[in-house]
């Protein structure tokens, strides 16, 4: 068998299975879990939320928001957040950790944050004046781009 067909082959059989683990569905506010809903009218009571989806890639499920001011705010399947970007505005200060303020402070004191991404391992900040850092889960600096 040359090595074409068997590509073929192995691609035929695996579209099933990616379509049937990876999708997204648009759901209603009373779809998300509830700690999603506080933590939206804690730091964003003025803002609606215009739309709100899930996405699930095999194993993993997140929601996702797009609120009135253009924010997305995306959140694990507990609820909690792991990603929120603000197109037209700051993140607010209140749930970044003191430390990576402190550093961000003393290195672009000019700067706010625009964008934040947090995983297991690291967090992932965008300032307004471009800079791109990482900072690990012991909040020290491992990387930045400016």
């Amino acid at each position: 068998m040359n090595l074409s067909k068997l590509a073929f082959i192995f691609a035929f059989f695996q579209l099933p299975f990616t379509e049937a683990w990876a999708y997204n569905k648009t759901l209603t506010c009373k779809d998300l879990p509830q700690k999603s809903l506080d933590f939206i009218e804690q730091y964003f009571p003025e803002e609606d939320m215009t739309t709100i989806y899930m996405e699930r890639d095999f194993l993993e499920v997140r929601y996702n928001v797009i609120l009135s001011n253009n924010t997305n705010i995306e959140f694990f399947r507990n609820g909690e957040w792991k990603e929120i970007n603000c197109k037209t505005s700051e993140v607010p200060d209140e749930f970044i950790p003191e430390e990576i303020l402190v550093k961000i402070d003393q290195m672009y004191s000019d700067a706010t944050i625009i964008s934040i991404d947090r995983d297991n391992h690291e967090y992932d900040i965008k300032l307004s004046n471009g800079v791109d850092m990482t900072f690990d889960k012991n909040f020290n600096l491992t990387d930045f781009d400016d």
